[in-house]
């Protein structure tokens, strides 16, 4: 019998069945939620798509929670254990005593495209337009205003719409709802293919910026670094997989957000090819890029003074997880 088994076990491990690391016989459970599906979630959908949470002795639940308050809410009640989300939500979260604690970069420049109605090819032309964009202190808002005032437009220059994410304010623009909105990536490029002109990008006017980062509820995290760090590594597997497999990397977009192959391979030469906006390493730049945000949203009114880094940052995880 024992003989027989080790022959099955190494037929298992031969056909690629048997992948879990030494010892973890059973995956762990964990929960990542974010707002909304979109490319900003590429990482993961690659990482679900090619097993490498499996491959960690991970089993991950994805939540999707529909905005940026409630995907920090699911993480600071422990209803679920990481968050992908805004740099400034999440730093927003620290600085009104959550238990939430960045742990890595996960998304560089700023991921919005100001989209105007057809005849609104400028800023003038788009003063005293219903625009649409998230709650006053959401990223979107504060990526729209900062790209107006850089064009002498404040808030009171617009009516304002309020739609918690890009795929709602997508619907929006498309419904004739609005004059014009910001948009991440993809609806930022179907819009486009839908003839809607693209007024001004964030990427290229507002820096420094770090978009999104990978949080945790911090005290699950303290009881269970291992499977941190196991989540960590995954990701990090999946950007780099995710760099040189374009094709698996555009299916797995396709699969989790069903847009059309040729919006997703756009998507893929614009973030991956062009902008490289994918990271997960321990970047001496990403602590000044997260005290420029929380500078950002403190400017915005979202809090009062911005903690000092070590308060909503370790970087303790992705050291162990490897460069």
């Amino acid at each position: 019998m024992t003989r027989l088994f080790v022959r099955a076990l190494s037929l298992l491990v031969c056909l690629g069945l048997a992948t879990a690391p030494a010892g973890a016989q059973t995956p762990v459970e964990v929960s990542l939620a974010m707002n909304a599906p979109g490319s900003g979630n590429w990482p993961v959908y690659i990482a679900l798509a090619q097993n490498f949470f499996a491959g960690e002795g991970l089993h991950v639940t994805t939540v999707m929670s529909g905005s940026n308050v409630a995907t920090m809410n699911l993480v600071a009640t422990g209803s679920a254990n990481f968050a992908l989300d805004g740099s400034d939500i999440e730093i927003e979260s620290v600085a009104h005593d959550l238990p939430v604690m960045i742990i890595a970069p996960e998304f560089g420049p700023n991921p919005y495209t100001v989209l105007t109605a057809a005849g609104i090819t400028s800023w003038q032309q788009l003063k005293g337009k219903t625009i649409a964009l998230g709650s006053p202190q959401d990223v979107s808002s504060l990526s729209f205003l900062k790209m107006a005032a850089q064009q002498h437009l404040g808030r009171d220059d617009f009516s304002i719409f309020t739609s918690a994410s890009s795929s709602s304010r997508y619907d929006a623009l498309l419904s004739g709802q609005v004059a014009a909105t910001v948009l991440s990536q993809p609806f930022d490029i179907q819009a486009e293919e839908h003839g809607f002109h693209p007024l001004a990008t964030g990427s290229a006017t507002l820096k420094p910026w770090a978009d999104t980062s990978i949080a945790v509820n911090s005290k699950w995290a303290a009881a269970n670094r291992a499977a941190v760090v196991h989540f960590v590594r995954a990701l990090k597997a999946a950007v780099r997989f995710g760099y040189t497999h374009k094709a698996e990397a555009v299916a797995a977009l396709v699969a989790t957000t069903n847009i059309a192959a040729s919006t997703a391979q756009k998507a893929y030469d614009y973030d991956f090819t062009q902008l490289h906006v994918f990271t997960i390493n321990d970047r001496f730049d990403f602590r000044r890029d997260l005290l420029a945000m929380g500078d950002s949203i403190r400017a915005a009114g979202a809090i009062a003074t911005v903690p000092p880094i070590d308060a909503f940052f370790d970087p303790s995880y992705l050291a162990g997880a490897g460069r």
